[in-house]
């Protein structure tokens, strides 16, 4: 708890709690944005860092939606974290972005 909530390698928010869904078995995660982002309501999620040297933190990445997300919103979208293998070769090979 307590992770930075990253959108295009920038701090947007805070992740507030983390919780497992008996019914789902799924991770229930409770974050918070800056109030002044509009997410599109297929908005994804993933955890990554956003730099080889930086921590974990949860990672948004927009979709295209003309439809927004909207207070208490739910993204269910979620991405599977790289590697540190997948890191070093995007880094390598992708000129230096993480995540690409």
């Amino acid at each position: 708890m307590g992770a930075d909530v990253d959108l295009a390698g920038v701090a947007v928010g805070r992740v507030q709690s983390i919780r497992l869904d008996p019914a789902s078995q799924m991770a229930d995660v409770a974050f918070t944005v800056d109030e002044k982002l509009a997410l599109p309501s297929d908005t994804a999620a993933g955890i990554g860092a956003p730099s080889m040297t930086s921590d974990n933190a949860l990672q948004l990445k927009p979709g295209h939606s003309p439809k927004l997300l909207g207070v208490n919103g739910s993204i269910n979208d979620t991405q599977d974290q790289l590697s540190l293998e997948q890191q070093v070769s995007n880094y390598i090979f992708g000129g230096g972005g993480l995540g690409q």
